[in-house]
């Protein structure tokens, strides 16, 4: 009698520990059809369809998961490696923070910015920067050339991102830029390390000689705005001399993508609710066959105050319809994607990141006014850059989701918890953003898959 008390005490423990193993996961989505159900692990991130039989079986054991083994093992199987099923001891939130530390403190890519200047030549209302006609002093040039050789001498840095920014970085064309670009160009090139040139630029002083530069370092990448159609651009982006600014950017933006037909050209398109449906006119600006090597990227302004949560989600979906439009009519569009890629949220995140200004003054966020803005850090003239630490700790001491509220989240696996800045600036009542506009990208990522017929798709291929 005791073995078989024994015997049955360790079954019922058998039985428990199979209940306690595994369970339904909380980063699931399911999208019903009228046939079937598509659904989304956001962890696994791979898109599924099953029958509805199936999708009520898991409704049905979702308190005893375990015996969903012996009823349907093949079923059971195919979910657990979906992460629709997952064991009990998946941690995801650990997972996610360790992968987070890894990339925000990875040596191989460093994330470089240069304000060569904060001058501009355009006023428009938005901008958060005080534009100062003062320029870049050599010693300041010499010294990120300096910079850039202690980064040469590091033997785990493999590839730098260069973005040159501003102000109007080609106000300061000739004198900073150029030489600058020229000889970083040359220093990462007999190091062996890669080097890829990016330009956030207005576009209205591009010209023969500039392209021929950009043709000279290889210039990858330009990020180019227009501010609605042609009258509502011209009222923002205007210049001293109220010209016709639209016209001569869209002229620049042709050419740049005529003569480097291998550069990304992304032209942001900012919007606010009052001019988000007249940007289609801008379509019609752009001849036929270069709109495929135009990547477009609606943008709102986020200076734009006031915004109910409602109007925030019909603005989203405003947004989504006017994409539709562009990629129907020949653009490439940029996507509005998931976080699948990275494990942190900007890049700013990242330890090794930083943006120059023309003083010396080191910043880790571009959203800010760098005149009357503390530094963060300052570039020595011997090319090593002096971090005030505690500002440093305050933003990388750890993840930006690492807090009560982003690890309990269903959106966390593509969330990640916001920006570093957004972090440094939180208060306690603050609503997180990120739930409506992921709600609305989810449901038309699982929409666009479930007319595909399809049985399995990673969800980089709809977004």
């Amino acid at each position: 009698m005791e073995i078989l008390f024994q015997t049955k005490n360790i079954y019922k423990a058998y039985k428990l520990y199979q209940m306690e193993k595994f369970r339904l996961s909380r980063y699931n989505f399911f999208y019903t059809t009228k046939d079937s159900v598509v659904g989304l692990n956001l962890y696994n991130q791979h898109l599924f369809s099953i029958s509805k039989e199936r999708y009520r079986l898991l409704g049905n054991y979702k308190l005893r998961i375990h015996e969903l083994q012996s009823i349907d093992p093949v079923f059971f199987s195919t979910m657990c490696k979906l992460n629709i099923i997952e064991d009990f001891n998946t941690n995801i939130p650990n997972l996610l923070l360790l992968k987070n530390r890894k990339e925000v403190f990875s040596e191989e890519e460093i994330h470089l910015s240069i304000n060569v200047t904060l001058n501009c030549n355009f006023s428009c209302w938005y901008c958060y920067e005080s534009h100062t006609k003062l320029t870049m002093k050599k010693y300041n040039k010499d010294a990120i050339l300096k910079f850039i050789d202690l980064l040469t001498k590091n033997k785990k840095t493999k590839l730098i991102r260069l973005n040159w920014f501003g102000g109007e970085p080609l106000l300061a064309f000739k004198n900073t830029l150029k030489p600058l670009a020229i000889e970083i160009k040359r220093k990462c090139y007999e190091a062996g390390i890669k080097l890829i040139n990016a330009i956030t630029t207005n576009g209205y002083l591009v010209n023969e000689e500039v392209i021929s530069f950009f043709k000279e370092i290889n210039m990858e990448c330009f990020q180019i705005t227009l501010d609605g159609k042609e009258e509502l651009h011209n009222r923002v982006r205007y210049n001293h001399s109220q010209e016709d600014t639209y016209n001569t950017i869209v002229k620049n933006i042709c050419n740049i993508v005529k003569d480097l037909p291998n550069a990304k050209m992304y032209l942001r398109i900012n919007y606010t609710r009052e001019n988000l449906d007249s940007c289609i006119d801008i379509i019609k600006s752009f001849p036929l066959e270069l709109r495929p090597k135009i990547i477009v990227n609606l943008t709102r302004v986020w200076q734009e105050k006031g915004l109910e949560r409602e109007l925030e989600k019909e603005l989203l979906i405003r947004e989504n319809n006017i994409r539709s439009v562009f990629c129907s009519s020949g653009f490439n569009i940029f996507k509005k994607t998931l976080n699948c890629y990275t494990n942190y949220t900007c890049y700013a995140d990242l330890y090794n990141q930083l943006i120059i200004n023309y003083d010396g003054r080191v910043f880790k966020c571009s959203a800010c006014d760098y005149e009357k803005s503390q530094e963060e850090g300052r570039l020595l003239e011997n090319g090593e850059i002096f971090w005030d630490e505690n500002m440093l700790a305050k933003r990388l001491n750890r993840a930006t989701f690492d807090n009560k509220s982003c690890l309990k989240c269903k959106f966390l696996p593509v969330c990640k918890g916001g920006c570093s800045q957004m972090y440094i600036e939180k208060t306690d009542n603050q609503i997180c953003p990120a739930k409506i506009k992921y709600k609305i990208l989810i449901n038309r990522l699982m929409h666009q898959f479930s007319k595909t017929g399809l049985k399995l798709a990673h969800i980089s291929n709809f977004e």
